[in-house]
């Protein structure tokens, strides 16, 4: 609790001063604490993304994640509100699980999950819960939405996190990225839980650029006997209809 606070802290001097950038000693100042003791948080914040640093003239100022993470904020309040009617729809619909998906960096974040009738729940992600881009049907749809040179970074970022699930490798998100794109739709089989499958689309906002996806996951023998092409076509029409509340809710 006490680093945590201290961190807290650091961000808060930071943002203090605006676009000015801060030497370590006006940090320490700032906040109270030891030269060494602001240095090791400092570097534990530039690790994460949450602080950024100059080698040229050794100031420090807030980091890019810290963007992700005050977006995620600000639009998912508005995103779940408008979203979870047309979820409880979908899962309602297909009887399925289905995921509304955002984007935090490199990480696909669970931001809303509403469970469908079918006995046998596909519950792979809890709201908040974490992944990298690219594992899961949702985030795979939402990685698949970004250029290439930041997927190309993302994934490398992500090389140690993704060696975790075996299923799954970098040379085989890339080729399912390009089948997701290609279909319009993104499919993932077997991406955590082998009996598991989803289909994700990606929301757009109205500058045509990737907030968030929407996505149904149920057990692979669900989408059996032309049974997912039925699954795409509602998951596209909620991608699609949740687009459409977004741009009226904007003006746009």
């Amino acid at each position: 609790m006490q680093s945590l606070e201290r961190s807290i802290g650091i961000l808060r001097a930071l943002a203090a001063v605006g676009r000015a950038e801060l030497r370590l000693s006006d940090v320490a100042r700032a906040v109270r604490l030891s030269k060494p003791t602001t240095s090791r948080i400092l570097s534990a914040l530039c690790d994460q993304g949450l602080v950024e640093t100059s080698r040229e003239t050794r100031t420090f100022r807030l980091g890019p994640e810290l963007v992700f993470l005050g977006w995620s904020a600000a639009q998912s309040f508005q995103l779940t509100r408008i979203a979870r009617p047309v979820l409880e729809k979908l899962a309602e619909t297909t009887g399925d699980t289905a995921f509304l998906t955002v984007r935090s960096g490199s990480e696909a974040v669970c931001a809303d999950r509403v469970s469908g009738s079918y006995p046998v729940k596909a519950l792979t992600m809890e709201v908040g819960s974490r992944r990298p881009l690219g594992i899961g049907s949702g985030s795979l749809a939402l990685f698949a939405a970004l250029p290439d040179d930041e997927i190309d970074q993302i994934l490398k970022a992500n090389a140690d996190r993704l060696a975790r699930f075996k299923a799954v490798r970098a040379a085989r998100i890339r080729r399912e990225i390009q089948q997701a794109r290609a279909r319009k739709y993104a499919l993932a089989e077997g991406h955590v839980v082998k009996e598991v499958s989803g289909v994700g689309v990606a929301i757009k906002d109205p500058r045509g650029h990737p907030i968030a996806a929407v996505s149904v996951a149920s057990i692979s023998s669900r989408f059996e006997n032309g049974r997912q092409a039925a699954l795409i076509r509602v998951t596209q029409a909620a991608a699609r209809e949740i687009e459409r509340a977004l741009r009226d809710t904007n003006g746009g």
